[in-house]
């Protein structure tokens, strides 16, 4: 019987692709003025960015820091890799301080935790949508459509070297807070914040991002070790 308990890492992003080399390096969109030569430039809002981001996106890789800060200020720090797939498939990965993995496939959500030797499955609910999770989980052609339906978008001042907009759910129903999001220069999706109602705020910033590269599905496969006790909630 074990008596540990742990701050499990959320199911997240976990963020949300490749950026096609043709959506424009510096977010501008050119266009020509009839009868002239002059070249007009119109600088894409933040919102507009995170669309084109999201729209063009069917796999993403990358490095995770994840600081969970609670009502206190004290903060925890976890280091991990993510993987995602288009249209339901995610694996979050942490590496420290401990190790940790949480799968979604489809409606189901998977949490292994090798020190505990336990795992967790549950049914994700309508909640997940309007989570960072669920915003990745938009990506794809219909990404503009999905994301005007969820949520009413803020653009926010510019700030670390990132374009910020602020991502707030329409359904009132849940908990679920708005969402910060950064874009970099290159219009990928850099980092993540939000605060949920007890005052807790999670921060995941993305580095060595990679997208639209062939992923297997025996990568959202678990490896568990006989023995291991599982839990159905």
């Amino acid at each position: 019987m074990y008596l540990k308990v742990k701050i499990l890492t959320p199911a997240i992003l976990s963020v949300l692709f490749q950026y096609s080399t043709a959506v424009f390096a510096q977010n501008e969109v050119h266009s020509k003025v009839l009868n002239s030569n002059i070249d007009v430039i119109e600088l894409k809002t933040s919102d507009q960015i995170l669309i084109d981001f999201l729209s063009g996106t069917n796999t993403l890789k990358a490095d995770f820091i994840h600081e969970q800060t609670d009502s206190n200020g004290k903060i925890i720090t976890f280091l991990g890799k993510v993987t995602f797939r288009r249209p339901d498939r995610l694996r979050w990965e942490v590496k420290k301080p401990y190790p940790q993995l949480q799968l979604l496939r489809g409606k189901e959500f998977l949490l292994y935790d090798p020190e505990l030797e336990q795992v967790t499955v549950r049914e994700i609910d309508a909640s997940f949508q309007d989570s960072p999770a669920g915003l990745l989980f938009t990506s794809g052609p219909n990404a503009k459509k999905i994301l005007m339906k969820r949520y009413d978008f803020l653009s926010a001042p510019d700030k670390d070297d990132l374009k910020w907009v602020l991502a707030v759910p329409k359904s009132k129903s849940n908990d679920n807070p708005t969402l910060e999001v950064g874009m970099d220069t290159s219009g990928n999706l850099n980092e993540l914040i939000s605060v949920d109602v007890f005052g807790r705020t999670s921060r995941i910033k993305l580095n060595n991002l990679s997208l639209n590269e062939q992923i297997k599905d025996v990568v959202f496969v678990p490896v568990i070790p006989s023995g291991v006790q599982y839990l159905k909630q």
